[in-house]
C-alpha cells in the first residue's frame, strides 16, 4: 500500500507527468508485490493524472483465511489427510537426503551412456539414501543426539590398511577406535572390526 501511496503522491510531478506513466508505475508496484487482485485502481481520464485506489475487502479476507495454508492434491481416494501430508513431508526428506548425499559423498555428475549404467548409478544413490535413513532411524531410537551425516564423518576416521612385506605375507591393521566410534558401531550393530 505504501508503494501505491508513493505513486499517488507523485502524480503530476517530474516522473509521473502523464497518465501512461502513472498507469505503468502503478501496475509495476502491484506486480512487484503480487497484490493486483487486492485493489480497485482508478486513474482519471481527463485533466492532470490522479490515482485512486481501494482495497477489495472480499479478496483480503480470502487471503487472510488462506494465509499460512497450502493445498495438496492427490488422485488417491484411499489416503487420509494426515497420510497425504506425511507423503508430502517425506518427499521433502528424500530431496534433503539427496542434497546431503551430493554434499557429503561429494557426488558429482557421472557421465553414463547406457541405460544399464544409468540404472546402476541411480540404484547406488538410492542405496546410499536408504543407508542414511536407516542410520538416522537407529540413532533416533537410542536418543543419540547425532545426525546420520555426523555419525558417518566420525566413522570415517576408522581406516584399515593391508601391508604386504617382501612376499612373506600380508599384515592387516585398523586404526585405533575411540569411544565415540565404538558407541556408534554398537548402536548401528555393525560387526566388530578386528585389530
Amino acid at each position: 500500500m505504501q508503494g501505491l501511496e508513493k505513486v499517488k503522491n507523485g502524480c503530476g510531478k517530474r516522473k509521473l507527468k502523464t497518465k501512461e506513466q502513472v498507469y505503468h508505475k502503478t501496475y509495476t508496484v502491484l506486480e512487484k508485490y503480487k497484490t493486483k487482485r487486492f485493489f480497485n485502481i482508478n486513474i482519471n481520464k481527463h485533466g492532470a493524472p490522479r490515482l485512486k485506489f481501494e482495497l477489495i475487502d472480499k479478496e483480503t479476507e480470502k487471503a487472510d483465511w488462506l494465509d499460512g495454508k497450502f493445498i495438496l492434491e492427490t488422485s488417491s481416494r484411499n489416503l487420509l489427510a494426515v497420510d497425504i501430508a506425511q507423503v508430502y513431508h517425506d518427499r521433502d526428506t528424500i530431496e534433503k537426503f539427496f542434497q546431503t548425499l551430493k554434499d557429503i559423498v561429494e557426488l558429482r555428475p557421472t557421465y553414463v551412456y547406457t541405460e544399464r549404467h544409468v540404472k546402476a548409478h541411480v540404484f547406488i544413490c538410492i542405496l546410499a539414501v536408504l543407508l542414511l535413513s536407516l542410520i538416522k532411524k537407529m540413532l533416533k531410537e537410542t536418543n543419540k543426539d547425532l545426525s546420520s551425516i555426523k555419525a558417518l564423518q566420525i566413522l570415517d576416521g576408522i581406516k584399515r590398511v593391508e601391508l604386504t612385506v617382501d612376499g612373506k605375507g600380508t599384515i592387516v591393521r585398523t586404526t585405533q577406535i575411540n569411544n565415540q566410534q565404538r558407541e556408534i558401531i554398537s548402536i548401528l550393530n555393525v560387526a566388530p572390526i578386528s585389530l
